[in-house]
């Protein structure tokens, strides 16, 4: 074929469609004859070169863009390249329809990044696909016979949900489990968090799509050297390769709700997802700062707490001093400072505004009289509701935190919420109470493999 009859072909294929998504057949032959349309304009591109004596030269094609969209949501995906464009699609379908971020849609692309992780991608593109939340919200109102009253879209959009559920071994509906939407589940909102968890916004957040624990390799690094001419180099390899493993451990909540709310509310479904996105972002904020990390994440205070060698006692009790500040400054390794941030409770910040009003004083580079500093040493400070906030006499109480908030790293396997829906419950006597209930769980962990890149000021006690 040549390229005019490529490009008359293309029209055709476009024009039969209309607004309709391409069938498989059609997407197949118009993806065949973009590529064929690619390799002959190469080809009158190289003629023109050569006979001009310019050499080869490939120009942007001329012919007219012709570009269909994929339909995410228009069968399951049969290769990698197609769960990428589908992952893609579905990120446009989304934009502006739910509570996602442009950040937080960036996720279904990474995820399908390599095979092992597209998986993922396909099963929360299935999951984002508008008749399935729908028919979430149908089960939703009445458990027992909500899919009997599934559109055959609903019913096609919940089996492919579940197709792809079954092969990530997550389990299915069958053992009453329900994939939360897409656009509803807060387990994927990974960076979105805003005021009321204001670390996730400076850690470092892995996306965990296989197994349930992280690995993350740490080390001192590699010593580089200058070494004499035609002298064996030196052998610069870490000895201290170490694996820290960050388990995504199991949250979960519980909901209930009246059978004539299921009936009467129109957007139930969107009101328990915020119940339950405000009750996730709560204790995850709480647990990041001072999860014990059994069972739960390892929080950030309570990792950097536990090492002596990372506490800097203040010079007075109950009182931060311009010395403490300094001096919490320089104990951090240079190799970190670069990247350092404070964060502290706003009572700490609120202490340290009363150093100075001058925005020179102190070396502060803020204009401490005006509100909490954004800054102190020309480093952006994080102001953070539930980092500690007592102050005794008698302990050693955390106060303030500086180093580089992205070696804290939070591990998540997004799109994991999944719910189980509770037909009836039942009161004291064993009765209906003419509620149902809604549990939900979903996977997250966090901790701090380098311990090194922080230092914690700690109040002196005067016991």
């Amino acid at each position: 074929m040549n390229l005019e009859q490529i490009l008359a072909e293309l029209r055709q294929i476009d024009a039969t469609a209309g607004d309709r998504a391409l069938t498989r057949a059609e997407q197949s032959r118009f993806d065949e004859l973009l590529q064929l349309r690619d390799r002959e304009e190469r080809r009158a591109s190289l003629r023109s070169g050569l006979t001009s004596g310019r050499g080869l030269t490939v120009e942007p094609s001329q012919s007219p863009q012709i570009m269909r969209r994929v339909d995410p949501f228009d069968g399951a995906a049969q290769t990698f390249g197609e769960v990428r464009d589908r992952a893609h699609a579905a990120l446009d379908h989304l934009s502006g329809r739910s509570a996602l971020t442009d950040r937080d849609l960036t996720v279904l692309a990474r995820l399908a990044d390599s095979p092992a992780s597209a998986r993922w991608a396909q099963q929360m593109t299935a999951a984002a696909d508008p008749d399935y939340t729908s028919a979430f919200a149908k089960m939703l109102a009445d458990p027992m016979t909500g899919p009997a009253r599934f559109s055959d879209a609903e019913r096609a959009a919940f089996n492919r949900v579940e197709e792809t559920r079954a092969a990530l071994n997550v389990g299915t509906s069958t053992q009453g489990q329900v994939l939360v939407p897409t656009p509803l589940d807060p387990s994927f909102l990974l960076t979105s968090a805003g005021g009321v968890n204001p670390l996730v916004e400076h850690a470092s957040t892995k996306v965990l799509t296989e197994g349930n624990t992280w690995r993350g390799p740490t080390t001192a690094g590699v010593v580089a050297s200058f070494d004499p001419e035609l002298t064996e180099v030196s052998d610069d390899s870490p000895n201290d390769f170490a694996q820290v493993p960050i388990k995504a451990e199991q949250a979960q909540a519980f909901v209930q709700y009246s059978i004539p709310a299921g009936d009467d509310i129109p957007d139930l479904a969107r009101e328990l997802g915020m119940l339950l996105a405000d009750a996730k972002e709560t204790l995850e904020a709480t647990k990041f700062v001072n999860g014990t990390g059994t069972n739960e994440p390892l929080g950030l205070w309570t990792a950097v707490n536990a090492s002596s060698t990372l506490r800097i006692v203040s010079t007075t009790a109950a009182t931060i001093g311009e010395v403490d500040l300094h001096a919490i400054y320089n104990a951090l390794p240079a190799r970190w400072r670069g990247k350092g941030k404070w964060t502290a409770n706003p009572t700490y910040l609120a202490a340290i505004k009363r150093l100075g009003t001058n925005a020179l004083a102190s070396g502060f580079t803020g204009d401490l009289s005006t509100g909490l500093p954004t800054a102190i040493l020309d480093k952006v400070v994080v102001s953070d509701d539930n980092a500690p906030s007592t102050q005794t006499t008698t302990s050693l109480d955390q106060e303030i935190l500086f180093g580089d908030l992205s070696q804290y790293v939070i591990v998540r396997r997004p799109g994991s919420m999944t719910v189980e829906l509770v037909p009836h419950l039942l009161g004291a006597n064993r009765r209906p109470t003419g509620a149902r209930g809604l549990y939900a769980y979903w996977r997250v962990g966090a901790g701090l493999p380098v311990a090194n890149s922080m230092r914690m000021l700690v109040d002196r006690t005067s016991a």
